[in-house]
């Protein structure tokens, strides 16, 4: 059975099948558009999870332009607070009900979607960071902070939608601990891979991820890394 689905806010569409002849069709039929109403979409604006051509841009490939686009970078007095306030929303843009609900999905695909999407923003702001120029060495501590900020937020704006059934919430499973380890780990994976630029933060990340409170998640969250772990392949991060 072939499952089609296509949503539409005024000009903004998503259309979602499980068969990739019929999105490919999709596509091919809004790219070409309708020259006498002048309707158009914008292949830069595009995104799909499967190949195309050139000039819409697979999400899902290995191409990381789409971590840089939607960032414009912060300058003068505030520049600092525009970091801030960046990428706090880069983390509440993937945090609605429908993917950390835990009563809509299994508890491991919740816990899968909060790492990954540490993991972008942790993407995100390596490359705000080095369009910005910000010596990192000298504004480490600020770095850490931002990280612990969006730790915080992450805990403080998906808890009451992951944890609505109260059965969940007696259970423990909402310790602030497990956000916490979650967020360092996904933070430590990523700068790991960029060494000679992030030591003192890898430093504070590492001592965040050995406190005793989190070391349960290291069993508890194994697979959970390691399918998170895969999707940074994909993006040749």
């Amino acid at each position: 059975m072939i499952l089609k689905l296509l949503l539409r806010l005024i000009d903004d569409y998503l259309f979602i099948t499980t068969d990739l002849s019929k999105a490919k069709k999709f596509l091919t039929v809004m790219k070409k558009g309708h020259s006498e109403y002048g309707c158009f979409i914008s292949p830069d604006k595009t995104l799909t999870n499967f190949d195309y051509d050139e000039s819409i841009m697979n999400a899902t490939g290995p191409n990381q332009q789409f971590l840089i686009d939607s960032l414009t970078i912060g300058r003068g007095r505030r520049a600092g607070a525009i970091f801030v306030h960046k990428m706090l929303q880069q983390f509440k843009t993937k945090s609605h009900t429908i993917f950390c609900d835990i009563s809509l999905n299994p508890e491991h695909v919740v816990y899968l979607n909060v790492y990954q999407n540490f993991m972008l923003v942790a993407m995100k702001m390596h490359h705000y960071l080095r369009s910005w120029g910000l010596n990192i060495n000298k504004n480490a501590a600020f770095i850490q902070k931002t990280i612990a900020q969006i730790i915080d937020f992450a805990y403080a704006t998906m808890h009451a939608k992951m944890f609505r059934k109260p059965s969940v919430v007696r259970n423990g499973n909402n310790k602030k601990a497990v956000f916490i380890w979650l967020g360092s780990k996904a933070f430590y994976t990523i700068f790991a891979r960029k060494p000679t630029c992030y030591q003192p933060i890898l430093k504070r990340l590492r001592f965040e991820l050995s406190l005793r409170k989190t070391q349960s998640c290291k069993a508890r969250f194994r697979q959970v890394v390691e399918q998170g772990n895969k999707m940074m392949d994909q993006l040749s991060f």
